[in-house]
C-alpha cells in the first residue's frame, strides 16, 4: 500500500509507503494536519530530515505543512468515510502560517477532487451525496501543530470556563474532550489553570461511573446531590468520591451528527444551593457554542450544509446511484 501522485507543482511525481511521513499519517488516520514549523519541538514526531530538507529532491527545505484527507463514498459502510487521497501543500509564503481559513479552503478543494474522481469513475450520485461530501470533508478532525495558536486557543478556552464560573456562581468549571482511541476524557482547559499543560490531562475513561464519564456515555445531563424530581432535563445521580462531596452538574457537547465529543462539567455551587433547571439549561447552551470549536474545520457551513438537506428532503446518507 503507497501513495502516488496524480498531480503535483514544483514536485516531480512520486510514490511513498502510506505508513510514512506526513500524508501516510493522514490517509491512515482521516485527521488533517497543520503543523507550524516541522522543526519545532513539538512537531519532532513528524520531522524527517531525509523527506524534509530536501523535498523530494527538489532543493525545497519544508517548513510549514497543512495536509488534509480525501473522502469517498464506501458502499459497504453506506457512508463517505473512505480515504482515497491526501492533498498536500508546504511553505505558506511570506513566511506566515496556514490558517484555518485556508483549512477550510483546502477541505473544499477536497470535496471538489472527491466529487470529480467519482464522475471519472463513472460514479453518478444525486444531491443527498455532493452534500454529504461536503459536510464530511469541511467537518474534518485534524491537530493544528501550531505552539502559538494553541496557546491562544486555550487561553480563550480557558477565559470561557472562567466566565462559566461567574455566569452560574460556582467553583470551578472544566471543558473535556472525548479521545475516540482510548475512550477517554481529556481536559481541554479549567477555570482553575494557571498555564497550559504540555499533554492534556486525563480525567475518566467514558466507561467509568463518575458524572462526567456518564454524560458521555449517555447523551444526558448529570446531576451529582441534585434534588431528586426537581430536575426534568437531567439525571440525578448519588454523590461521588470523584466530587468530593461538592454538587456537580455535567452537560454532553454534541458535534452535527449528535456523537457526543465532549463534556462541560461545574462543580458546586458557591452559596451552597443545589443545581437547578435553569443551569442545567444554561450550560447546555455554553455547550452547544463550544461543539462548533471542538467539532473541527468547518463546522459553521457543514451545518448549514445538514439543514439545506434536510430542507430539501434528502439525506447525506442515502447516496441516489
Amino acid at each position: 500500500r503507497e501513495l502516488y501522485t496524480r498531480s503535483t507543482a514544483s514536485v516531480g511525481g512520486f510514490r511513498s509507503p502510506i505508513d510514512e511521513g506526513i500524508m501516510g499519517r493522514v490517509a491512515e488516520s482521516g485527521h488533517f494536519l497543520n503543523i507550524h514549523d516541522i522543526r519545532a519541538p513539538k512537531s519532532r514526531e513528524y520531522y524527517s530530515s531525509a523527506r524534509h530538507d530536501n523535498y523530494h529532491g527538489t532543493g525545497i527545505a519544508v517548513r510549514s505543512v497543512l495536509c488534509m484527507p480525501i473522502f469517498s463514498y464506501d458502499e459497504k459502510s453506506q457512508r463517505a468515510d473512505k480515504i482515497v487521497g491526501v492533498l498536500e501543500v508546504i511553505n505558506k509564503k511570506n513566511g506566515s502560517n496556514f490558517t484555518e481559513k485556508d483549512e477550510d479552503i483546502l477541505a473544499a478543494l477536497c470535496s471538489h477532487i472527491s466529487t470529480s474522481l467519482s464522475f471519472v469513475h463513472g460514479e453518478e450520485h444525486g444531491f443527498g451525496y455532493t452534500l454529504e461530501m461536503c459536510e464530511r470533508t469541511l467537518n474534518t478532525k485534524g491537530s493544528r501543530i501550531n505552539a502559538a495558536q494553541n496557546h491562544r486557543v486555550h487561553t480563550l478556552y480557558t477565559s470561557v470556563m472562567r466566565e462559566v464560573v461567574g455566569l452560574l456562581n460556582v467553583d470551578s468549571a472544566w471543558l473535556l474532550e472525548v479521545d475516540a482511541q482510548s475512550q477517554e476524557l481529556h481536559v481541554l482547559a479549567s477555570s482553575e489553570e494557571d498555564g497550559e499543560p504540555d499533554e492534556l490531562p486525563v480525567l475518566c475513561k467514558i466507561s467509568d461511573p463518575c458524572a462526567a464519564g456518564r454524560a458521555a456515555s449517555s447523551g444526558e445531563a448529570i446531576v451529582v446531590n441534585g434534588p431528586d424530581g426537581e430536575l426534568s432535563s437531567a439525571t440525578v445521580i448519588p454523590g461521588t468520591p470523584e466530587a468530593d462531596g461538592r454538587k456537580e452538574l455535567c452537560c454532553p457537547i454534541f458535534n452535527m451528527h449528535q456523537q457526543v465529543i465532549g463534556v462541560l462539567r461545574i462543580i458546586g455551587k458557591a452559596d451552597g444551593s443545589s443545581f437547578t433547571e435553569d443551569d442545567v439549561k444554561i450550560l447546555s447552551c455554553v455547550a452547544d457554542d463550544l461543539a462548533l470549536s471542538l467539532e473541527g474545520t468547518g463546522s459553521s457551513l457543514s451545518r448549514v450544509l445538514r439543514k439545506l438537506s434536510e430542507q430539501g428532503g434528502q439525506s447525506p446518507k442515502s447516496p441516489q446511484v
